[in-house]
């Protein structure tokens, strides 16, 4: 990380940074980068590794041949009231 990339973060979180905060954030981001770095490293394939699988049901259009506005208890003119969610 150069001081460069250092000096856009810290306009992009609107702050000014003094020379010896310059510094410590520098050498503070150094190391989170490596750190990261590391972490990209990691190989999660083998035994403990999961496979992502979509356990929606499938959509499946269905005819209702009942009049929906019965199941409401009351009505306010043409609307229809429903019990308040909190």
């Amino acid at each position: 990380m150069d001081r460069e990339l250092l000096l856009h973060i810290a306009k992009i979180a609107r702050i000014n940074l003094s020379p010896e905060e310059e510094k410590a954030f520098h050498e503070q981001f150094k190391e989170i980068f490596s750190l990261l770095e590391r972490v990209k490293r990691i190989s999660f394939e083998g035994e403990h590794s999961i496979s992502a699988k979509n356990n929606l049901r499938e959509d499946v259009v269905e005819q209702f041949d009942e009049d929906i506005t019965a199941v409401f208890p009351s009505k306010k003119g043409r609307y229809l009231e429903v019990p308040k969610n909190l």
